[in-house]
């Protein structure tokens, strides 16, 4: 009965939108490689098919791993998935990260307050509707782990029960939001093998909108490092490349030990601000698992999710040489292939990301 219920609150309009396309995935990968035993992070990714709406209104599903039960996902504290939980929005009785059944998680996700309530009328929901939540992008929905199996063999994490609206591309939301239902469109697994002995990562981290850095396992020999963009967003999805002892990418593989490699700088025009790349440790052709990472936002230096003052005053303190709110590599923003200086040139560049300029210095998938 509440299931029903609940139904009938998120499906106000009988026409449905678009399609909502659901991925699950480890270091931004539908498959990875790892060792009895290990914890897997994973999140649960969302991309409307279409942007014929304004964002998602709900989204609700299911999630099952052959390999042994659940924990609850995570409650997300950001924005804009905490638009979607109690009290600011509604989920199911036990939370937004899922009910426990049977090892498996029933209903992860939540709702909007697309009906506009207030603490007057009710407890519950009481937030300010977030517009374009998986539109042009695709979101993180929910983000979780688990503890792969000790014994060697592939599991899976699979979604099911898919269910969403979207907010109408016509609705204002005076008085309500006018949500239709999305249907389900593609729905991918995580793919887990548990192997007895896998090929050491590489490990890559953010410094900034324009640079990232990687490490490979150190004593793991030969090794060769590909730098793949996120398939799905279409600004980097082409990019596949590999990493140079310069620090550039090449279509060349490059091989040599990883004490040698150490840590090295990427500073290349296909580094992209606000994007998701993935690397990959190759031995002898063969790819370990990726390990991921996303660069900061356009002009936002310290990485706080948006563009202010600090920002500013951080490029400002760079292009005085003063380093101590932010670094180098966090503040140098201009040139196709970043130029390795502060100057007046980042200063517009940060002045422009904060009144809303994007970024537009290298587009390596035109």
């Amino acid at each position: 009965m509440r299931r029903a219920a609940f139904l009938v609150m998120i499906f106000a309009a009988a026409s449905s939108a678009s399609d909502l396309n659901l991925r699950v995935t480890a270091e931004l990968s539908s498959q990875v490689i790892v060792a009895p035993g290990a914890v897997v992070n994973f999140e649960v990714r969302a991309k409307l098919a279409d942007a014929d709406n304004q964002g998602l209104a709900a989204i609700l599903f299911d999630l099952s791993f052959d390999g042994g039960p659940l924990a609850a996902m995570n409650t997300p504290s950001s924005s804009p998935m905490s638009q979607f939980v109690l009290p600011v929005g509604i989920t199911n009785p036990i939370g937004f990260g899922g009910t426990p059944s049977a090892g498996a998680l029933i209903q992860v996700g939540g709702l909007q307050n697309t009906i506009g309530n207030s603490v007057v009328y009710a407890p519950f929901p009481i937030g300010t509707v977030v517009t374009d939540v998986a539109r042009n992008r695709e979101a993180v929905i929910a983000t979780g782990s688990l503890t792969a199996p000790l014994t060697v063999g592939v599991y899976a994490v699979t979604p099911s029960n898919l269910i969403a609206t979207a907010i109408t591309a016509a609705s204002t939301g005076d008085p309500f939001w006018q949500v239709q239902p999305a249907a389900a469109g593609s729905i991918a697994a995580l793919t887990i093998e548990v192997a007895a002995s896998p090929l050491p990562t590489a490990t890559i981290a953010a410094l900034g909108p324009r640079y990232l850095s990687v490490t490979p396992a150190p004593g793991s020999g030969p090794v060769a490092l590909r730098l793949s963009g996120d398939q799905v967003d279409p600004d980097v999805a082409c990019i596949a490349h590999y990493v140079q002892p310069d620090g550039s990418l090449q279509p060349t593989q490059f091989v040599q030990n990883a004490d040698a490699w150490g840590t090295i700088v990427i500073r290349d025009d296909e580094v992209l601000p606000g994007a998701g790349f993935r690397m990959f440790a190759e031995y002898t052709g063969v790819p370990a698992s990726p390990m991921a990472a996303f660069t900061y936002a356009w002009g936002d230096t310290n990485n706080d999710g948006g563009v202010d003052i600090f920002d500013i005053l951080c490029v400002l303190d760079g292009f005085a040489g003063v380093f101590s709110q932010c670094t180098f590599h966090e503040v140098d923003l201009t040139g196709a292939v970043p130029d390795a200086l502060i100057d007046i040139f980042d200063i517009l560049a940060v002045l422009d990301a904060f009144s809303g300029a994007p970024y537009a210095l290298s587009d390596p998938c035109p």
